[in-house]
Parts: C-alpha cells; structure tokens; sequence
C-alpha cells in the first residue's frame, strides 16, 4: 500500500501533464508526496539497526511528544513576551513611516525567532 500510495503521485500528475487537466489539486498532491517518506521504514526488514530506532522510538513516544509539547509552550509563551515587550520598548515617536518601525509586526514573526532560539 505504501508503495502504490508513494507512486500514485507520480502517475497522477503525469497524467494531469498529458491531459493538460486538473484531476487533484496541487495541494492534495504534495500531501500525498510526504507518504514516500514512509517508505523508509520499509527498511527496517532488513537492518537490525533501523529496527532498533524503530523499537527505540516506539518506546519513548510518550516522552518525545512530552517534549514537543512542552516546546510548543515555550514558544507561544517567550514569543507572546518578546514581542509586548519590543511592543512597549519601541518610541513611537521616532517611527514617522509605517516601515521604520515594522521590526517584529505580529507574535507569529515572534514565533519563529523563539523556534529558531530553541
């Protein structure tokens, strides 16, 4: 299944090429086009060590999605922080044009630096 669902993508879009026609969306397409990462674990027959990882990852799923959670919470948190603090630490005064002081517009720009921090 994993190996038709990894070539379906291929053929679909050769066949919306051909027929000059939009079958799937785009979209849908480059979802379908993440399953050939799967792929990968189809591996794991015939290596001991990736069975291992698999194990290894099997066993502490809990703890990894723990972890990804409490990262998730750092980020919206010192994104949240930085970005009212630059909000209060900024003279207006000194910003006469909308670009001069544009450093920072929203919580989501916040957020990438917290990703990137982390």
């Amino acid at each position: 299944i994993i190996d038709f669902l990894a070539t379906f993508n291929f053929y679909v879009g050769l066949l919306q090429r051909v027929t000059r026609s939009n079958l799937i969306q785009k979209d849908i397409l480059d979802v379908l086009s993440i399953i050939r990462i799967f792929r990968i674990f189809k591996l794991t027959r015939h290596h001991p060590g990736l069975k291992i990882l698999q194990l290894t990852l099997k066993a502490s799923a809990g703890e990894l999605l723990l972890l990804i959670l409490f990262l998730i919470f750092g980020v919206v948190i010192f994104s949240a922080m930085v970005y009212f603090a630059e909000k209060m630490g900024r003279d207006m005064d000194k910003c006469r044009e909308p670009d001069d002081c544009n450093y920072g517009i929203s919580i989501i720009d916040w957020f990438w630096w917290s990703v990137v921090t982390m």
